[in-house]
Protein backbone atom coordinates (compact mmCIF):
# COMPACT_ATOMS: atom_id res chain seq x y z
CA UNK A 1 0.00 0.00 0.00
CA UNK A 2 1.17 3.51 -0.78
CA UNK A 3 2.94 4.79 2.34
CA UNK A 4 1.66 8.33 2.07
CA UNK A 5 -1.93 7.24 1.69
CA UNK A 6 -1.65 4.66 4.42
CA UNK A 7 -0.31 7.31 6.77
CA UNK A 8 -3.23 9.60 5.90
CA UNK A 9 -5.88 6.91 6.34
CA UNK A 10 -4.31 5.77 9.59
CA UNK A 11 -3.97 9.21 11.11
CA UNK A 12 -7.18 9.01 13.11
CA UNK A 13 -6.31 5.76 14.82
CA UNK A 14 -2.78 6.89 15.55
CA UNK A 15 -3.80 10.39 16.66
CA UNK A 16 -6.08 8.99 19.33
CA UNK A 17 -3.00 7.46 20.93
CA UNK A 18 -0.81 10.52 20.44
CA UNK A 19 -3.16 13.04 22.05
CA UNK A 20 -4.11 13.09 25.71
CA UNK A 21 -2.60 11.23 28.64
CA UNK A 22 -2.65 7.67 27.27
CA UNK A 23 0.53 6.05 26.03
CA UNK A 24 0.57 4.67 22.52
CA UNK A 25 0.24 0.96 21.79
CA UNK A 26 1.03 -0.79 18.51
CA UNK A 27 1.66 -4.27 19.92
CA UNK A 28 0.37 -7.33 18.13
CA UNK A 29 -2.86 -8.44 19.74
CA UNK A 30 -1.59 -11.94 20.42
CA UNK A 31 1.37 -10.74 22.50
CA UNK A 32 0.66 -10.76 26.20
CA UNK A 33 1.58 -7.71 28.25
CA UNK A 34 3.39 -9.74 30.88
CA UNK A 35 5.69 -11.24 28.28
CA UNK A 36 6.41 -7.80 26.82
CA UNK A 37 7.07 -6.39 30.29
CA UNK A 38 9.64 -9.09 30.90
CA UNK A 39 11.47 -8.35 27.66
CA UNK A 40 11.09 -4.62 28.24
CA UNK A 41 12.74 -4.77 31.65
CA UNK A 42 15.50 -7.08 30.44
CA UNK A 43 16.39 -4.81 27.54
CA UNK A 44 16.54 -1.54 29.44
CA UNK A 45 18.04 -2.42 32.79
CA UNK A 46 21.68 -2.25 31.65
CA UNK A 47 21.12 1.00 29.76
CA UNK A 48 19.24 2.49 32.71
CA UNK A 49 21.99 1.68 35.21
CA UNK A 50 24.60 3.23 32.95
CA UNK A 51 22.41 6.30 32.38
CA UNK A 52 21.95 6.90 36.11
CA UNK A 53 25.73 6.82 36.59
CA UNK A 54 26.13 9.47 33.89
CA UNK A 55 23.41 11.66 35.41
CA UNK A 56 24.84 11.22 38.94
CA UNK A 57 28.22 12.38 37.67
CA UNK A 58 26.66 15.45 36.03
CA UNK A 59 24.78 16.26 39.24
CA UNK A 60 27.99 16.06 41.26
CA UNK A 61 30.24 18.06 38.94
CA UNK A 62 27.59 20.47 37.55
CA UNK A 63 29.94 20.71 34.58
CA UNK A 64 28.06 21.86 31.43
CA UNK A 65 29.80 19.19 29.33
CA UNK A 66 28.78 16.45 31.78
CA UNK A 67 25.19 17.72 31.71
CA UNK A 68 25.25 17.58 27.90
CA UNK A 69 26.38 13.95 28.13
CA UNK A 70 23.51 13.19 30.52
CA UNK A 71 20.99 14.74 28.13
CA UNK A 72 22.30 12.70 25.19
CA UNK A 73 22.33 9.50 27.28
CA UNK A 74 18.73 10.12 28.35
CA UNK A 75 17.65 10.58 24.73
CA UNK A 76 19.63 7.53 23.58
CA UNK A 77 18.03 5.25 26.20
CA UNK A 78 14.73 5.46 24.31
CA UNK A 79 16.01 4.75 20.83
CA UNK A 80 16.29 0.90 20.98
CA UNK A 81 12.64 0.47 22.00
CA UNK A 82 10.26 -1.41 19.74
CA UNK A 83 6.63 -0.35 19.20
CA UNK A 84 5.34 -3.15 21.43
CA UNK A 85 7.29 -1.67 24.34
CA UNK A 86 5.08 1.41 24.35
CA UNK A 87 2.19 -0.18 26.23
CA UNK A 88 4.33 -1.09 29.23
CA UNK A 89 5.69 2.38 29.91
CA UNK A 90 4.45 2.99 33.46
CA UNK A 91 4.15 6.14 35.53
CA UNK A 92 7.30 6.82 37.56
CA UNK A 93 9.23 4.03 35.87
CA UNK A 94 12.94 4.27 35.09
CA UNK A 95 12.28 6.69 32.21
CA UNK A 96 10.37 9.13 34.38
CA UNK A 97 12.99 8.83 37.12
CA UNK A 98 15.75 9.61 34.63
CA UNK A 99 13.81 12.62 33.34
CA UNK A 100 13.29 14.06 36.85
CA UNK A 101 16.96 13.62 37.61
CA UNK A 102 18.21 15.24 34.38
CA UNK A 103 15.71 18.10 34.53
CA UNK A 104 16.37 18.79 38.22
CA UNK A 105 20.13 18.84 37.57
CA UNK A 106 19.71 21.35 34.73
CA UNK A 107 17.60 23.59 36.93
CA UNK A 108 20.34 23.82 39.53
CA UNK A 109 22.25 25.92 37.01
CA UNK A 110 21.81 29.69 36.88
CA UNK A 111 21.09 32.26 34.23
CA UNK A 112 21.97 31.80 30.59
CA UNK A 113 23.61 28.39 31.15
CA UNK A 114 20.39 27.06 32.66
CA UNK A 115 18.29 28.50 29.82
CA UNK A 116 20.58 26.98 27.18
CA UNK A 117 20.44 23.49 28.71
CA UNK A 118 16.64 23.54 29.01
CA UNK A 119 16.39 24.54 25.36
CA UNK A 120 18.92 21.84 24.39
CA UNK A 121 16.89 19.10 26.11
CA UNK A 122 13.65 20.45 24.63
CA UNK A 123 15.15 20.60 21.12
CA UNK A 124 16.39 17.02 21.32
CA UNK A 125 13.01 15.77 22.55
CA UNK A 126 11.37 17.60 19.64
CA UNK A 127 13.84 16.11 17.16
CA UNK A 128 13.04 12.57 18.29
CA UNK A 129 9.29 13.18 18.07
CA UNK A 130 9.73 14.43 14.50
CA UNK A 131 11.67 11.28 13.64
CA UNK A 132 8.82 9.11 14.87
CA UNK A 133 10.55 7.79 18.00
CA UNK A 134 8.92 10.12 20.49
CA UNK A 135 6.12 8.23 22.20
CA UNK A 136 7.52 8.89 25.65
CA UNK A 137 9.11 12.20 24.78
CA UNK A 138 5.87 14.08 24.19
CA UNK A 139 4.88 13.84 27.87
CA UNK A 140 8.18 15.38 28.95
CA UNK A 141 8.03 17.99 26.18
CA UNK A 142 4.60 19.27 27.21
CA UNK A 143 5.54 19.14 30.88
CA UNK A 144 8.54 21.38 30.26
CA UNK A 145 6.34 23.84 28.38
CA UNK A 146 3.59 23.92 30.97
CA UNK A 147 5.92 24.52 33.91
CA UNK A 148 8.27 26.97 32.19
CA UNK A 149 8.42 30.40 33.83
CA UNK A 150 11.43 31.78 31.97
CA UNK A 151 10.24 34.42 29.44
CA UNK A 152 13.50 34.37 27.47
CA UNK A 153 13.01 30.79 26.28
CA UNK A 154 9.23 30.66 26.11
CA UNK A 155 8.97 31.40 22.38
CA UNK A 156 11.55 28.71 21.55
CA UNK A 157 9.72 26.05 23.57
CA UNK A 158 6.38 27.09 22.14
CA UNK A 159 7.72 26.90 18.58
CA UNK A 160 8.89 23.33 19.20
CA UNK A 161 5.42 22.35 20.40
CA UNK A 162 3.90 24.09 17.40
CA UNK A 163 6.28 22.24 15.07
CA UNK A 164 5.25 18.81 16.33
CA UNK A 165 1.58 19.34 17.11
CA UNK A 166 0.47 17.54 13.93
CA UNK A 167 3.31 15.02 13.83
CA UNK A 168 2.05 11.52 14.54
CA UNK A 169 4.37 8.85 15.94
CA UNK A 170 3.88 5.57 14.10
CA UNK A 171 5.57 2.18 13.79
CA UNK A 172 8.39 1.76 11.25
CA UNK A 173 7.16 1.63 7.67
CA UNK A 174 4.09 3.80 8.23
CA UNK A 175 5.53 7.27 8.38
CA UNK A 176 6.35 9.51 5.45
CA UNK A 177 9.90 10.75 6.00
CA UNK A 178 11.53 13.95 4.80
CA UNK A 179 15.16 13.91 3.55
CA UNK A 180 16.32 15.10 6.98
CA UNK A 181 14.68 12.12 8.66
CA UNK A 182 11.73 14.01 10.13
CA UNK A 183 8.19 12.77 9.76
CA UNK A 184 6.24 14.56 7.07
CA UNK A 185 2.61 15.45 7.60
CA UNK A 186 1.16 13.95 4.41
CA UNK A 187 -0.84 15.86 1.86
CA UNK A 188 -4.42 14.88 1.19
CA UNK A 189 -4.50 11.81 -1.10
CA UNK A 190 -5.28 12.22 -4.77
CA UNK A 191 -8.38 10.68 -6.35
CA UNK A 192 -6.16 8.07 -8.02
CA UNK A 193 -4.63 7.07 -4.69
CA UNK A 194 -8.06 6.82 -3.06
CA UNK A 195 -9.31 4.62 -5.92
CA UNK A 196 -6.22 2.44 -5.62
CA UNK A 197 -6.94 1.81 -1.95
CA UNK A 198 -10.58 1.01 -2.72
CA UNK A 199 -9.51 -1.43 -5.45
CA UNK A 200 -7.00 -3.05 -3.11
CA UNK A 201 -9.78 -3.44 -0.57
CA UNK A 202 -11.99 -5.14 -3.12
CA UNK A 203 -9.20 -7.49 -4.17
CA UNK A 204 -8.55 -8.41 -0.54
CA UNK A 205 -12.23 -9.08 0.08
CA UNK A 206 -12.52 -11.24 -3.05
CA UNK A 207 -9.48 -13.26 -2.01
CA UNK A 208 -10.98 -13.81 1.42
CA UNK A 209 -14.34 -14.93 -0.01
CA UNK A 210 -12.66 -17.28 -2.46
CA UNK A 211 -10.51 -18.82 0.27
CA UNK A 212 -13.58 -19.47 2.39
CA UNK A 213 -15.49 -20.97 -0.53
CA UNK A 214 -18.10 -18.25 -0.41
CA UNK A 215 -17.86 -17.28 -4.07
CA UNK A 216 -20.38 -19.18 -6.18
CA UNK A 217 -19.10 -17.80 -9.40
CA UNK A 218 -15.34 -17.24 -9.49
CA UNK A 219 -15.68 -15.52 -12.85
CA UNK A 220 -18.08 -13.01 -11.33
CA UNK A 221 -17.28 -9.42 -12.07
CA UNK A 222 -15.17 -8.15 -9.21
CA UNK A 223 -17.04 -4.86 -9.30
CA UNK A 224 -20.17 -6.64 -8.00
CA UNK A 225 -18.44 -7.47 -4.72
CA UNK A 226 -18.67 -4.47 -2.45
CA UNK A 227 -16.68 -4.80 0.78
CA UNK A 228 -17.22 -2.61 3.81
CA UNK A 229 -15.96 0.94 3.16
CA UNK A 230 -12.50 1.80 4.39
CA UNK A 231 -13.01 4.26 7.23
CA UNK A 232 -10.55 6.73 8.66
CA UNK A 233 -10.34 9.92 10.68
CA UNK A 234 -8.18 13.03 10.70
CA UNK A 235 -7.73 15.41 13.60
CA UNK A 236 -6.83 19.11 13.46
CA UNK A 237 -7.04 21.96 15.94
CA UNK A 238 -8.40 25.47 15.50
CA UNK A 239 -8.04 28.54 17.68
CA UNK A 240 -11.07 30.80 18.08
CA UNK A 241 -10.40 33.75 20.36
CA UNK A 242 -9.04 32.35 23.62
CA UNK A 243 -10.51 28.91 22.99
CA UNK A 244 -9.07 25.79 21.34
CA UNK A 245 -11.23 23.30 19.45
CA UNK A 246 -10.55 19.81 18.14
CA UNK A 247 -11.90 19.16 14.64
CA UNK A 248 -12.40 15.47 13.81
CA UNK A 249 -13.20 14.61 10.19
CA UNK A 250 -14.56 11.14 9.32
CA UNK A 251 -13.96 9.54 5.92
CA UNK A 252 -15.38 6.50 4.12
CA UNK A 253 -13.34 5.31 1.14
CA UNK A 254 -11.53 8.64 1.24
CA UNK A 255 -14.74 10.69 0.98
CA UNK A 256 -15.68 12.95 3.88
CA UNK A 257 -18.80 11.71 5.68
CA UNK A 258 -19.08 14.06 8.63
CA UNK A 259 -17.12 16.39 10.86
CA UNK A 260 -17.21 16.90 14.61
CA UNK A 261 -16.05 19.89 16.64
CA UNK A 262 -15.46 20.05 20.36
CA UNK A 263 -13.59 22.09 22.96
CA UNK A 264 -10.42 20.46 24.26
CA UNK A 265 -9.17 20.37 27.87
CA UNK A 266 -6.71 23.04 28.95
CA UNK A 267 -3.81 20.59 28.72
CA UNK A 268 -4.32 20.35 24.95
CA UNK A 269 -4.40 24.12 24.35
CA UNK A 270 -0.76 23.79 23.28
CA UNK A 271 -2.05 22.35 19.98
CA UNK A 272 -3.55 25.77 19.20
CA UNK A 273 -0.41 27.63 20.24
CA UNK A 274 -2.02 28.76 23.52
CA UNK A 275 0.09 28.39 26.65
CA UNK A 276 -1.03 31.08 29.07
CA UNK A 277 -1.60 28.85 32.06
CA UNK A 278 0.49 26.62 34.28
CA UNK A 279 -0.82 23.06 34.51
CA UNK A 280 1.25 20.86 36.76
CA UNK A 281 -0.26 17.72 35.29
CA UNK A 282 1.75 15.84 32.75
CA UNK A 283 0.54 12.34 32.04
CA UNK A 284 3.35 10.09 33.17
CA UNK A 285 5.25 12.92 34.85
CA UNK A 286 4.67 12.98 38.58
CA UNK A 287 3.34 16.07 40.33
CA UNK A 288 6.29 16.73 42.64
CA UNK A 289 9.97 15.96 42.56
CA UNK A 290 12.78 16.20 45.09
CA UNK A 291 13.68 19.71 46.22
CA UNK A 292 10.11 20.82 45.36
CA UNK A 293 11.19 22.35 42.05
CA UNK A 294 12.35 25.41 44.00
CA UNK A 295 13.84 26.83 40.79
CA UNK A 296 10.30 27.58 39.60
CA UNK A 297 9.97 30.35 42.17
CA UNK A 298 13.48 31.76 42.01
CA UNK A 299 13.93 35.43 41.22
CA UNK A 300 13.72 36.09 37.49
CA UNK A 301 16.93 37.05 35.68
CA UNK A 302 19.20 36.73 38.74
CA UNK A 303 22.24 37.17 36.51
CA UNK A 304 21.09 40.61 35.35
CA UNK A 305 22.04 43.85 37.10
CA UNK A 306 19.44 45.90 35.19
CA UNK A 307 16.19 46.92 36.85
CA UNK A 308 13.12 48.98 36.02
CA UNK A 309 13.34 52.40 37.71
CA UNK A 310 10.87 55.28 37.69
CA UNK A 311 10.30 58.85 38.80
CA UNK A 312 7.17 60.94 39.22
CA UNK A 313 9.08 64.23 39.11
CA UNK A 314 11.35 64.05 36.08
CA UNK A 315 11.43 67.82 35.50
CA UNK A 316 12.09 68.68 39.12
CA UNK A 317 15.37 70.23 40.22
CA UNK A 318 16.59 66.91 41.63
CA UNK A 319 14.28 64.13 40.41
CA UNK A 320 14.75 60.81 42.12
CA UNK A 321 14.40 57.50 40.30
CA UNK A 322 12.93 54.74 42.46
CA UNK A 323 14.53 51.34 41.94
CA UNK A 324 11.67 48.82 41.64
CA UNK A 325 13.98 45.85 42.09
CA UNK A 326 12.37 44.22 39.03
CA UNK A 327 15.28 42.65 37.17
CA UNK A 328 14.92 42.62 33.40
CA UNK A 329 16.90 40.46 30.97
CA UNK A 330 20.55 41.18 30.29
CA UNK A 331 19.61 42.68 26.91
CA UNK A 332 17.32 45.19 28.62
CA UNK A 333 14.10 43.40 27.67
CA UNK A 334 11.19 43.34 30.14
CA UNK A 335 8.41 40.75 30.07
CA UNK A 336 4.73 41.62 29.91
CA UNK A 337 4.32 40.74 33.61
CA UNK A 338 7.30 42.89 34.58
CA UNK A 339 5.97 45.85 32.61
CA UNK A 340 2.60 45.41 34.32
CA UNK A 341 4.29 45.38 37.74
CA UNK A 342 6.18 48.61 37.14
CA UNK A 343 3.05 50.31 35.82
CA UNK A 344 1.25 49.32 39.02
CA UNK A 345 3.99 50.98 41.07
CA UNK A 346 3.92 54.11 38.93
CA UNK A 347 0.13 54.39 39.10
CA UNK A 348 0.18 54.14 42.89
CA UNK A 349 2.99 56.69 43.24
CA UNK A 350 1.44 59.14 40.77
CA UNK A 351 -2.14 58.66 42.04
CA UNK A 352 -3.22 57.21 38.71
CA UNK A 353 -5.76 54.50 37.91
CA UNK A 354 -5.53 50.87 36.87
CA UNK A 355 -8.17 48.77 35.13
CA UNK A 356 -7.19 45.15 34.57
CA UNK A 357 -9.07 42.65 32.41
CA UNK A 358 -8.22 39.20 31.12
CA UNK A 359 -5.10 39.46 28.98
CA UNK A 360 -4.77 43.26 29.18
CA UNK A 361 -4.36 46.20 31.52
CA UNK A 362 -5.23 49.88 31.16
CA UNK A 363 -3.29 52.44 33.20
CA UNK A 364 -4.21 56.12 33.43
CA UNK A 365 -1.24 58.32 34.34
CA UNK A 366 -1.30 62.12 34.06
CA UNK A 367 -4.68 61.71 32.38
CA UNK A 368 -3.10 59.69 29.55
CA UNK A 369 -4.03 56.06 28.85
CA UNK A 370 -1.45 53.28 28.53
CA UNK A 371 -2.80 49.95 27.30
CA UNK A 372 -0.71 46.78 27.50
CA UNK A 373 -1.78 43.33 26.30
CA UNK A 374 -0.38 39.90 27.02
CA UNK A 375 -0.27 39.23 23.28
CA UNK A 376 2.97 41.23 23.36
CA UNK A 377 5.26 39.14 25.52
CA UNK A 378 8.31 41.42 25.68
CA UNK A 379 9.13 45.13 25.69
CA UNK A 380 12.53 46.51 24.74
CA UNK A 381 14.34 49.23 26.67
CA UNK A 382 13.69 51.67 23.84
CA UNK A 383 9.96 50.88 23.72
CA UNK A 384 9.46 51.37 27.46
CA UNK A 385 11.44 54.59 27.68
CA UNK A 386 9.83 56.12 24.58
CA UNK A 387 6.31 55.63 25.98
CA UNK A 388 6.95 58.28 28.65
CA UNK A 389 8.89 60.71 26.50
CA UNK A 390 6.05 63.26 26.41
CA UNK A 391 4.83 62.82 29.97
CA UNK A 392 5.18 65.83 32.24
CA UNK A 393 6.31 64.10 35.44
CA UNK A 394 6.43 60.34 35.02
CA UNK A 395 9.40 58.56 33.49
CA UNK A 396 10.52 54.91 33.44
CA UNK A 397 14.05 53.81 32.62
CA UNK A 398 16.02 50.59 32.61
CA UNK A 399 19.32 51.14 34.43
CA UNK A 400 21.87 49.29 36.49
CA UNK A 401 20.39 48.58 39.90
CA UNK A 402 21.39 50.68 42.89
CA UNK A 403 20.22 48.05 45.36
CA UNK A 404 23.07 46.98 47.61
CA UNK A 405 25.61 49.45 46.24
CA UNK A 406 26.27 53.13 45.63
CA UNK A 407 25.04 54.72 42.43
CA UNK A 408 27.25 54.85 39.38
CA UNK A 409 28.12 58.19 37.81
CA UNK A 410 25.90 57.41 34.83
CA UNK A 411 22.89 56.65 37.01
CA UNK A 412 23.33 59.75 39.09
CA UNK A 413 23.69 61.99 36.06
CA UNK A 414 20.53 60.75 34.40
CA UNK A 415 18.62 60.41 37.69
CA UNK A 416 19.30 64.01 38.61
CA UNK A 417 18.86 65.26 35.03
CA UNK A 418 22.24 66.98 35.26
CA UNK A 419 22.44 69.85 32.82
CA UNK A 420 25.04 72.01 34.50
CA UNK A 421 28.77 71.75 33.83
CA UNK A 422 31.41 73.66 35.76
CA UNK A 423 34.80 74.13 34.09
CA UNK A 424 37.46 75.84 36.21
CA UNK A 425 34.77 77.50 38.36
CA UNK A 426 32.87 78.72 35.30
CA UNK A 427 29.34 77.38 35.02
CA UNK A 428 27.81 76.57 31.67
CA UNK A 429 24.45 75.06 30.76
CA UNK A 430 24.53 72.16 28.34
CA UNK A 431 22.85 72.77 25.00
CA UNK A 432 21.43 69.22 25.11
CA UNK A 433 20.43 66.92 27.95
CA UNK A 434 22.78 64.03 28.71
CA UNK A 435 21.83 60.78 26.98
CA UNK A 436 22.23 57.43 28.71
CA UNK A 437 22.82 54.68 26.18
CA UNK A 438 24.01 51.17 27.04
CA UNK A 439 24.59 52.42 30.59
CA UNK A 440 26.99 55.13 29.37
CA UNK A 441 26.47 58.90 29.41
CA UNK A 442 26.77 60.86 26.16
CA UNK A 443 27.38 64.62 26.46
CA UNK A 444 27.57 67.45 23.88
CA UNK A 445 31.27 66.98 23.27
CA UNK A 446 31.82 69.94 20.91
CA UNK A 447 30.39 72.46 23.38
CA UNK A 448 32.47 71.10 26.27
CA UNK A 449 35.62 70.97 24.11
CA UNK A 450 35.28 74.66 23.21
CA UNK A 451 34.97 75.56 26.89
CA UNK A 452 38.23 73.66 27.47
CA UNK A 453 39.86 75.88 24.82
CA UNK A 454 40.27 72.94 22.45
CA UNK A 455 40.49 73.59 18.70
CA UNK A 456 37.35 72.15 17.10
CA UNK A 457 37.04 71.09 13.46
CA UNK A 458 33.84 69.52 12.18
CA UNK A 459 33.35 68.13 8.70
CA UNK A 460 30.06 66.34 8.04
CA UNK A 461 29.83 63.59 10.67
CA UNK A 462 33.50 63.73 11.73
CA UNK A 463 34.59 65.83 14.71
CA UNK A 464 38.31 66.54 15.27
CA UNK A 465 39.63 68.06 18.52
CA UNK A 466 43.19 69.40 18.95
CA UNK A 467 45.09 70.74 21.97
CA UNK A 468 48.78 70.69 22.94
CA UNK A 469 49.78 68.29 20.14
CA UNK A 470 47.02 65.87 21.14
CA UNK A 471 44.33 64.95 18.63
CA UNK A 472 40.98 63.23 19.26
CA UNK A 473 38.68 62.23 16.37
CA UNK A 474 35.01 61.23 16.77
CA UNK A 475 32.95 59.68 13.96
CA UNK A 476 29.19 59.27 14.00
CA UNK A 477 28.08 55.74 14.99
CA UNK A 478 31.65 54.39 14.94
CA UNK A 479 32.50 52.12 17.87
CA UNK A 480 35.98 53.58 18.30
CA UNK A 481 37.63 56.98 18.54
CA UNK A 482 41.10 58.04 17.42
CA UNK A 483 43.51 59.18 20.15
CA UNK A 484 46.67 60.58 18.56
CA UNK A 485 46.20 58.22 15.62
CA UNK A 486 45.48 55.15 17.76
CA UNK A 487 42.01 53.60 17.47
CA UNK A 488 40.45 52.99 20.88
CA UNK A 489 37.21 51.06 21.34
CA UNK A 490 34.41 52.85 23.18
CA UNK A 491 31.46 51.22 24.93
CA UNK A 492 28.94 53.42 23.15
CA UNK A 493 29.26 54.91 19.67
CA UNK A 494 29.02 58.71 19.28
CA UNK A 495 25.78 60.11 17.87
CA UNK A 496 25.49 63.12 15.58
CA UNK A 497 21.97 64.48 15.29
CA UNK A 498 20.25 67.85 15.37
CA UNK A 499 23.65 69.36 14.55
CA UNK A 500 25.05 68.23 17.92
CA UNK A 501 27.75 65.62 18.55
CA UNK A 502 26.88 63.49 21.61
CA UNK A 503 29.65 61.21 22.89
CA UNK A 504 31.45 59.83 25.92
CA UNK A 505 34.00 62.43 26.94
CA UNK A 506 36.18 60.59 29.47
CA UNK A 507 38.91 59.77 26.92
CA UNK A 508 38.98 63.36 25.68
CA UNK A 509 39.12 64.69 29.25
CA UNK A 510 42.04 62.40 30.10
CA UNK A 511 44.18 63.05 27.00
CA UNK A 512 43.82 66.83 27.33
CA UNK A 513 44.88 66.70 31.00
CA UNK A 514 41.61 67.23 32.91
CA UNK A 515 39.61 65.43 35.62
CA UNK A 516 35.82 65.02 35.64
CA UNK A 517 33.88 64.81 38.91
CA UNK A 518 30.20 64.68 39.85
CA UNK A 519 28.77 66.93 42.58
CA UNK A 520 25.58 65.20 43.73
CA UNK A 521 24.54 68.06 46.01
CA UNK A 522 24.31 70.57 43.17
CA UNK A 523 23.71 68.11 40.29
CA UNK A 524 26.77 69.50 38.54
CA UNK A 525 29.51 67.91 36.43
CA UNK A 526 32.83 69.49 37.40
CA UNK A 527 35.84 69.50 35.05
CA UNK A 528 39.17 70.77 36.35
CA UNK A 529 42.80 70.77 35.25
CA UNK A 530 44.79 67.88 36.72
Amino acid sequence: MNKKLMAVLSVGVIASSFIGNTTMAHADENVKEAQIQKEFNKNIVDNANELMKIIDNAEQTMNPEDIDKAIVAFIDMHKPLEPQDYIVHKSNDVYDQAFYKVFNTINKLDGVEKNNKIVSLHNQLTSQIKKGTGTFYKEYLFYMNNTNQIPEIRDTLMKNVSDIQFIITSPPGMEVVNPDGSVKVPDAPSKEEIQRVIDNGRESKLAELEKNGEMEDKQENHESVKPEPIRSESVTYEKEGDMCYKITTFYADGVQEKQGKGEVPKMDYVYCGILDYVDYGGGNVKQEVPENWDYLVKEQNPESNLTLQYTVDKKGEKPYYYDSGIRVALNGTASYEQFKDILYQVSVKSKGYVVEDKGKMLVIVEGKPILVKDAKKEYSKEEIESIFKDFEKVDIRIMETRIGKSESLEERIVSKQAKNVQIADKSIELEANPIVKDERVLLPVEQIAKELEVIVERKDDVLTLKKDNNVVVYRDKKDSISLNGREVKVATSPEYKNDIFMAEIQEMIDIFGFDMLWDGETSTIKINKK
